[in-house]
């Protein structure tokens, strides 16, 4: 019985292994994936703010109404990544 509890414990940590680094990639990268995700966005959009319709990466930037908005996005958005990418290891592992 104990052979199963071990092979258990090490299955976790290795998910939770890969998360912790999924994640840590994916935070640095948040800034990207979400100008990725809001660029179709802005350029359908006829924003009064964006000349042209340029890609928001040519010097537009996002703003936030609250002080903890940009921090808790940019969570999020990582948060999002790590779980659709961890979701076939943990199924394999589980």
């Amino acid at each position: 019985m104990t052979g199963h509890i071990r092979e258990f414990v090490s299955r976790t940590r290795y998910i939770l292994l890969s998360a912790t680094i999924t994640f840590l990639f994916s935070y640095y990268f948040s800034e990207q994936t979400i100008y990725i995700l809001v660029g179709p966005l802005v350029r359908v959009s006829d924003f009064s703010f964006v000349e042209d319709n340029h890609d928001i990466q040519q010097g537009h930037r996002l703003i936030s109404t609250e002080l903890t908005e940009a921090f808790h996005t940019h969570l999020l958005s990582s948060a999002a990544i790590t779980l659709w990418t961890l979701l076939p290891i943990t199924v394999y592992q589980l």
